[in-house]
Formats: structure tokens, C-alpha cells, sequence
């Protein structure tokens, strides 16, 4: 059978995250299902709040990452953020593209390239960073101050990482 959401155009279907129906009972308590959903919530928060910027988390994480590391390869960008190596070249290699990085050989290995921001990269993670604390603050507009961090532990410990 055929659901009606189905047939609705895809921009008036609601987003996973958006989404009212009752969940079936079999996902209700599932940690996994549940980190999903909440990943599609701050997601859809963040491009509102980023709108017109043209830049995901993952690409903001980067940003951040090379310029608040004392390593800047790729490689070990992609360490940093848990990611999978060629993920991070295809984004990395996006953000080269816009001119928002640019790969500079290392001064302390010359067969090494590095990621630097540029001009351009450092002014969009400043817009996006003064954008990012509306979405963070929308994200957890429901907690009491203490749950945030709470909230920040317990993923930390989903990861495996100890309590901090």
C-alpha cells in the first residue's frame, strides 16, 4: 500500500526531524535511532541559521580544525573529526575550489602539504561562528543550564572518549 506522504511533493513532506507521527514502538527507546533523529534536527537548525552561507557542519568543523590545530593535513583533520579520510578530501577539496583554504607546503616537512585558511575562509567561519550560537541555542532551548553539559558528556561516552 501506498502512503500518502508518498505522493506529497518533496518540500511539503515533513524532514525526519520535523516529523509528529507516533514512532513505532520499536525505535522509541533505540540510542541509535533517536542520535539520528536529533543529527536531522541540528542539521535543518544549523542551514536555517547558516542560510545563504553555503556551508554544512562538516565544512565548518574543517574550518575550525585547521585553524584552531597544530596539525593541518588532511589526513589528520580527518583524525580530529572522527571522519573517513576521503571524505574529508572531497570537502576540503570544496572549500579549496570556493578559495575559502588554500594548500601550503610544510615548513617543517617539505614533502607535506597543509590546509590554511584564507582570507575569505576566516571571514566566512566569523559569520558562521556568530550564526552557529542561534542554532546551538535553539538545539538546547528546552534544557535547564546544567543539561547541556550533561547532554555533551553522554555523547562523548556514546564515542567511547572519556568524561570531560
Amino acid at each position: 500500500m501506498i502512503k500518502i506522504n508518498n505522493l506529497m511533493p518533496r518540500k511539503q513532506r515533513p524532514s525526519p526531524a520535523q516529523s509528529q507521527g507516533r514512532e513505532p514502538a520499536r525505535l522509541v527507546d533505540l540510542v541509535g535511532h533517536q542520535l539520528r533523529r536529533s543529527y536531522f534536527h541540528s542539521r535543518q537548525l544549523f542551514a536555517s541559521a547558516t542560510s545563504g552561507l553555503e556551508v554544512t557542519p562538516i565544512q565548518h568543523a574543517i574550518l575550525e580544525t585547521i585553524l584552531d590545530s597544530d596539525v593541518q593535513a588532511q589526513g589528520d583533520i580527518a583524525d580530529r573529526l572522527g571522519s573517513p579520510p576521503q571524505s574529508v578530501v572531497s570537502l576540503v577539496r570544496n572549500l579549496e575550489d570556493r578559495g575559502l583554504v588554500e594548500r601550503v607546503r610544510s615548513q617543517a616537512d617539505r614533502r607535506r602539504h597543509v590546509l590554511t585558511p584564507t582570507k575569505d575562509g576566516l571571514a566566512l567561519l566569523g559569520e558562521v561562528r556568530d550564526r552557529v550560537v542561534i542554532s546551538e541555542d535553539q538545539l538546547v532551548s528546552g534544557f535547564a543550564p546544567n543539561e547541556r553539559a550533561q547532554l555533551l558528556d553522554l555523547l562523548r561516552r556514546v564515542r567511547g572518549e572519556p568524561s570531560g
